[in-house]
């Protein structure tokens, strides 16, 4: 009669006994060796490197945007200030009476030769005047009110 024989006798892969030298177990896939505590990398390559970059793009494409905007944007004429400053003129140089209700386009450019027109009230009469900036500083001069 032949003996019992038990596990370790006669090894088959998969039912408890010892796997043969570079065999897998049953249900894993072949070569996917992992790191130990993660995801496997691919090729050693980290990802950090181009999220630097990428967030180092961004920074330097605002910084060159506001740059621009300040330099090729130009400056503009403060409306209130310049509202303020015609019915000084119309009062002071022209000597109109009563002043009121200045009203200018907003952001105007300041540039040697630009002319725009401002509505005005003199004398309880709606008039305009012309109003045309003679240096890059922002200097400007009053027409007559028409």
């Amino acid at each position: 009669m032949g003996r019992a024989r038990s596990a370790t006798d006669a090894a088959v892969p998969g039912w408890g006994g010892q796997q043969p030298a570079g065999a897998q177990p049953w249900g894993a896939p072949a070569n996917t060796w992992q790191q130990p505590g993660g995801a496997p990398q691919q090729n050693g390559k980290s990802k950090l490197p181009w999220i630097l970059g990428g967030a180092g793009l961004v920074v330097v494409l605002a910084i060159v945007g506001i740059l621009a905007t300040t330099i090729f944007g130009g400056k503009v004429l403060d409306t209130e200030s310049t509202q303020a400053g015609i019915a000084k003129v119309l009062t002071e140089s022209y000597g109109a009476g009563q002043v009121g209700d200045v009203q200018c386009p907003s952001d105007q450019k300041v540039e040697a030769g630009h002319s725009f027109t401002c509505a005005v009230t003199v004398d309880d009469q709606f008039r305009e005047v012309t109003v045309t900036i003679t240096d890059d500083n922002g200097t400007y001069e009053v027409g007559r009110p028409n």
